[in-house]
């Protein structure tokens, strides 16, 4: 496994996921006391000028604090997972890297790149919306589209194209998508 690409899942004082960061801030988290390593990966190894030690797969927020709620950043995995990888105009369920995302009232007519103005798009749909809007081009929206309020479970929904490390299963194992996902 690559360092360049590990990363921890950090959990709040009441074992939620609240976010992934990348391996060299779990460390200085737990380094500073702010957290604890409850799993770690198999065989990765992290080697300090001192010592050696295991990565942290998972670790927990030890100091109670104002519960962590994060703003839902707008990206196009937080809009994919808020729209279940389904195109807003015809409904077929895709896996990330054959949807594209629609601004419902194009850019073109002022239309602004927010969470209510976009939505996840098929590519063949998103063409033949073109920089037309709804009305123009005689398309209707599954559903109206609108920011999500943080969910653990929107953490790991925006994973749904990435491999989610086998040490988090113990950890959000509940909050896994049942149906595995479209393939």
């Amino acid at each position: 496994m690559s360092l360049a690409g590990l990363r921890t899942l950090v959990l709040n004082q009441g074992y939620e996921p609240v976010r992934v960061v990348n391996w060299k801030r779990a460390i200085t988290m737990v380094y500073l006391n702010k957290a604890t390593v409850l799993s770690n990966y198999d065989g990765v190894t992290l080697h300090s000028a001192f010592d050696d030690f295991p990565a942290p797969a998972v670790i927990w927020m030890q100091k109670k604090s104002r519960r962590f709620v994060p703003d839902v950043k707008l990206t196009r995995h937080y809009i994919y997972a808020r729209d279940r990888w389904t195109c807003q105009y015809c409904g077929e369920r895709l896996v990330a890297a054959k949807l594209t995302f629609d601004h419902v009232v194009p850019r073109s007519q002022g239309g602004k790149t927010t969470w209510e103005n976009i939505v996840t798009c098929c590519e063949p749909c998103n063409q033949r919306k073109g920089d037309l809007s709804l009305k123009e081009c005689g398309m209707k929206l599954l559903r109206k589209p609108k920011k999500p309020r943080w969910m653990p479970a929107l953490l790991v929904k925006s994973l749904h194209d990435r491999r989610v490390p086998t040490e988090w299963h113990d950890f959000i194992g509940w909050l896994m998508p049942s149906d595995s996902a479209a393939a």
